[in-house]
């Protein structure tokens, strides 16, 4: 079965990080962590966490110019 939606914590996993840090960041209302937000894929609140769907993140990720980089560079 495929996996529409992806939770914060697993999204914290699978780039190492704590899945607490990323809640802290998309949680908070402070405008200095507005930049730590931009750089985070845009995810939504769903009761107590935080989700974005299978295809907004793979859009991002294709945004990414460190992530395209390293996407290339394993291609060659």
């Amino acid at each position: 079965m495929h996996k529409f939606l992806i939770t914060h914590e697993e999204f914290a996993k699978s780039i190492n990080k704590n899945h607490r840090t990323i809640y802290n960041i998309l949680s908070s209302t402070r405008a200095r962590d507005n930049s730590r937000k931009a750089q985070l894929p845009p995810f939504r609140r769903c009761s107590n966490r935080f989700v974005i769907s299978v295809e907004e993140l793979n859009a991002w990720l294709a945004e990414q110019p460190a992530a395209n980089a390293r996407i290339q560079d394993q291609d060659k």
